[in-house]
């Protein structure tokens, strides 16, 4: 312990800067406590960035057990190390209670936690210029408001004060702060006079500290809410109105123009792209083309073929693709896309805009497998072999949703899919509650019998909630903030307004009668109902079974249908290998083709972390960071 105590304190400050910067919430404190050399650099980390809201951030055990010595020769503990997530140590929350479900109860421990900070800053006042960040997530009752703003008045100059909820910025005074990035009102555009040299996020609402005046010579990110009229109506007003230009623009979050292919053209050689870090691409799905799929084409090549300095990629669909057909098109262009841009990339995240209930009208026909190939298989390989970065970072926040639109699929994973122990059970239980309940048909007003894609796909929502849903944040940036301890009642669907949420009966769904859609005999409370968030806590680690074979595959680990006779094998040559040897055929998790090795370390499927990684032997491995203790 001594000499791991000498050898951090002979480091260079900068060094141990960077090691501390690591470390989660827990450890910055213990470390803290440890030795005084250690206490400033841990301080200035805890309170750099600090995040306030009810929902508990998601915790690896691996980072909470104690070490100790192991009966199976080392094994636990490599398990343990290779399940650390540095994400974790991100930001310093201020939450509620970790398992509780209370509301009311984790909003009075926030108003304590926030208490005891505000008693620090007073007792400390240095502590104040540590302060760096305030993120606000969510809505909070008046007492918190107040210890916000409380907050807030003891802050002169940070880099942002960002509160996610309209109303709330509405109630809090942030107008003395002196901010670097800020929320700006639709309507306030750009100074092309007076010089500013940090970035604005908008937002059609509200304004988050003082009035700017910005330079573009000098505007190097610039992110909009992803609403396509408010988007296009600032930039009508800010940009076009006034022909100015973006030549040093970093980061930029671009929604496509649904309706008018000029307006993209214009916007797109608005901007010098060869200064592009982090791009955020919102293609809405269109019927003013002839051809909505040549619409995703189009927006594609209004870009440049190549991104010299681009470091991340985001590209989400801005409004539902209506059908399985339109989603696998889009998916092509998406991956062709992807091939040509991917050089230097170090985080690339693809997301959907799905239906609520994974309702398509070609559900039959969706070709499950083909789409499943082009994620687990294709991606990979173009990745590993476009890519220059061995340390890639693959968030897809809601591929599960994705493949729990096809129904016969799904069905086979609730009725026969995994069958451990833990699956066994609540799988089990799954099948049990789509027998109590049903779902609301907004096109009939009658509740109707619900299938394992309607399940699947509210699971799948609240699974992606563990990620951040914010416009102005956007997927760049997931990675600085930890994942959230969402859970699921098993009745509301999700936020959205037009649904009323699951109807639960006391009777099983096959007792009603033909025409019962309407029965209110047999309907009980959800308060009656054995299915709550509690029992939601045990079925990510289901899903996660299911993802798990994901990347596997992925992994080249996935061993297929072992009793497929030798003559029914689809062949697949791969380069720099024996002429004999086939991709699909070697099953072992190890690099085939030796000129490219596997560069995707981290991958994130609807909030479920992975964590991927090599053997001495070079086998790749992965493990399950939060969801399979």
């Amino acid at each position: 312990m001594s000499l791991t105590a000498q050898s951090l304190l002979g480091l260079p400050p900068h060094i141990l800067k960077k090691i501390i910067s690591y470390l989660p919430q827990q450890s910055l404190i213990n470390l803290a406590t440890t030795n005084y050399e250690f206490y400033h650099p841990c301080l200035q980390r805890l309170y750099s960035r600090i995040v306030i809201t009810e929902t508990p951030p998601l915790r690896s055990y691996a980072s909470l057990k104690p070490k100790s010595r192991s009966s199976d020769g080392g094994v636990t503990d490599l398990l343990t190390a290779r399940k650390v997530d540095l994400q974790d140590g991100s930001r310093v929350t201020i939450y509620g209670f970790r398992h509780s479900h209370d509301y009311e109860l984790n909003l009075r421990m926030v108003h304590a936690r926030l208490v005891v900070l505000l008693q620090a800053l007073e007792i400390n006042p240095d502590l104040v210029s540590y302060i760096q960040e305030v993120h606000v997530f969510g809505e909070f009752n008046d007492v918190i408001i107040n210890d916000i703003q409380k907050l807030a008045d003891k802050l002169s100059s940070l880099d942002c004060f960002y509160i996610s909820n309209a109303s709330l910025r509405q109630v809090l005074n942030l107008d003395k702060l002196c901010l670097k990035k800020f929320v700006i009102v639709e309507g306030n555009g750009i100074n092309q006079q007076e010089e500013h040299h940090h970035y604005v996020e908008q937002n059609k609402r509200q304004l988050v500290g003082s009035q700017v005046s910005l330079s573009p010579s000098q505007l190097t990110s610039l992110i909009l809410a992803d609403d396509e009229y408010s988007y296009w109506s600032w930039f009508r007003k800010a940009v076009f109105a006034k022909s100015i230009q973006f030549p040093n623009m970093r980061k930029f979050k671009l929604v496509f123009n649904s309706s008018d292919m000029n307006m993209n053209t214009l916007l797109v050689n608005s901007i010098t792209w060869d200064n592009m870090q982090e791009l955020e691409l919102i293609i809405p799905y269109t019927t003013e083309s002839s051809d909505p799929d040549d619409y995703v084409l189009d927006c594609l090549t209004l870009l440049p073929s190549s991104f010299p300095k681009l470091k991340k990629l985001s590209i989400v669909q801005g409004s539902v693709f209506p059908t399985h057909a339109a989603n696998e098109s889009f998916d092509l262009n998406i991956l062709n896309f992807v091939s040509q841009v991917c050089s230097n990339l170090t985080y690339l995240s693809i997301k959907h805009k799905l239906p609520i209930l994974g309702n398509f009208p070609d559900g039959v026909e969706g070709n499950y497998r083909r789409r499943y190939d082009m994620f687990m298989t294709v991606l990979p390989k173009i990745i590993n072999r476009y890519s220059s970065n061995n340390r890639l970072t693959l968030v897809l926040p809601n591929l599960f949703q994705t493949f729990a639109c096809y129904e016969q699929y799904m069905n086979t994973v609730l009725f026969n899919g995994c069958k451990c122990e833990h699956c066994d059970e609540f799988l089990t239980k799954l099948d049990d509650y789509m027998m109590h309940h049903k779902y609301h048909c907004i096109d009939t007003h009658q509740y109707k019998d619900m299938n394992v894609s309607h399940l699947f796909s509210v699971i799948g929502e609240f699974l992606n909630h563990r990620m951040i849903q914010d416009d102005l944040i956007t997927q760049l940036d997931q990675l600085s903030f930890p994942l959230w301890n969402h859970h699921w009642d098993f009745h509301k669907v999700t936020n959205h307004t037009e649904r009323q949420p699951f109807k639960c009966y006391e009777k099983k769904v096959i007792d009603h009668g033909e025409y019962d859609e309407g029965a209110t005999s047999d309907v009980i409370s959800t308060d009656e109902c054995e299915f709550t968030k509690r029992l939601y806590a045990n079925i990510p680690k289901c899903i996660s079974h299911y993802t798990n074979d994901m990347v596997q595959a992925i992994l080249n680990l996935h061993r297929g249908n072992a009793e497929r006779r030798a003559d029914e094998q689809e062949h697949t040559h791969i380069s720099g290998v024996d002429s004999d040897v086939f991709a699909d055929t070697l099953k072992d998790g190890g690099d085939l083709d030796t000129l490219r090795k596997f560069n995707i370390r981290k991958i994130i499927i609807n909030g479920i972390v992975y964590n991927i990684g090599s053997e001495l032997n070079g086998t790749h491995y992965y493990v399950n960071v939060y969801d399979d203790e």
